[in-house]
C-alpha cells in the first residue's frame, strides 16, 4: 500500500468516526462552551 492510499484510509476512517461521535448533536449543543480549558465541537 503505498502513502496516498494510507492516506485516503486514514482520512475516510477519521470521518467516520467523527460522523458516529456526533451523531444526533444538535447545533446547539455543539456551540455549548463547557466550564474547562477547551473549545466547543463546533
Amino acid at each position: 500500500m503505498g502513502r496516498a492510499e494510507e492516506i485516503m484510509q486514514d482520512y475516510e476512517w477519521n470521518t467516520w468516526l467523527i460522523k458516529r461521535l456526533t451523531e444526533g448533536v444538535k447545533h446547539e449543543e455543539s456551540i455549548l462552551q463547557l466550564p474547562f480549558l477547551t473549545n466547543c465541537l463546533n
